[in-house]
């Protein structure tokens, strides 16, 4: 559960001065504890994730929650239906709209509710981490706003909100995605229906391991779907 939240973070001198933590230095990565006021722990605050799922000049929040239900929950959205409209960036009153006002004006579109309720929320827990993972609590010189309604009316407040909210009430899901993306890594192919089984069997023994990394490894290289393929 590390990878949801942990109270240290891999740096080096490079990376601390990123993440505005003081006192590291050198070029050399080592674990290094950390409070809870450096918004830093797990890898949904890793620079490098936020990054990657950014458009470059801001933070994106349609690809960042597009990211949490395929990688951390393994729960993918539907595919965009065909011509959906897209944001006019030429309305003067679109620009004057915050990324998330704007999101929220998009999601409104019929053509695009069914889809963007079950996305967007997740993304807009990340809205305090910049295009390169930087944390930030104003944007243009408004307060972040962070929180969001799930599809269920579960809220989450910002980043803080997102990690309590998997740790309390979606450890299960998580546990299970991690056993299905190493078990499709292992074996090298996706997994498919009739995996489910052998994928539901090495999650409960991987909770029973307590959710060891090193103990999922075995449990895969030593189960049946391994070995019979």
């Amino acid at each position: 559960m590390d990878f949801l939240h942990s109270d240290y973070a891999m740096l080096n001198e490079r990376m601390a001065a990123h993440y505005q933590i003081r006192d590291i230095y050198g070029p050399q990565f080592r674990k290094v504890s950390i409070e809870p006021n450096t918004n830093r722990g797990g890898i949904l605050t890793n620079a490098a994730i936020l990054t990657m799922n950014s458009d470059g000049k801001d933070s994106h929040p349609l690809k960042r929650g597009i990211w949490m239900l395929e990688r951390i929950l393994d729960d993918p959205p539907p595919p965009a239906p065909p011509n959906v409209p897209e944001v006019d960036l030429t309305d003067p009153k679109i620009l004057e709209m915050t990324l998330k006002e704007r999101i929220e004006d998009h999601r409104n579109k019929p053509a695009c509710i069914s889809c963007h309720a079950k996305i967007d929320p997740w993304g807009i827990a990340f809205e305090n981490y910049d295009a390169l993972g930087v944390y930030r609590t104003k944007i243009k010189n408004k307060p972040v706003d962070a929180t969001s309604a799930l599809f269920n009316k579960q809220e989450l407040a910002g980043m803080e909100g997102l990690k309590r909210y998997l740790l309390a009430e979606r450890q299960d899901q998580f546990a299970r995605a991690m056993v299905h993306k190493m078990t499709s890594y292992a074996l090298g192919r996706p997994l498919t229906f009739s995996d489910h089984a052998e994928i539901e069997a090495l999650t409960v023994q991987f909770r029973k391991k307590e959710d060891r990394l090193r103990d999922l490894i075995y449990l895969i290289i030593y189960s049946s779907i391994f070995n019979s393929n």
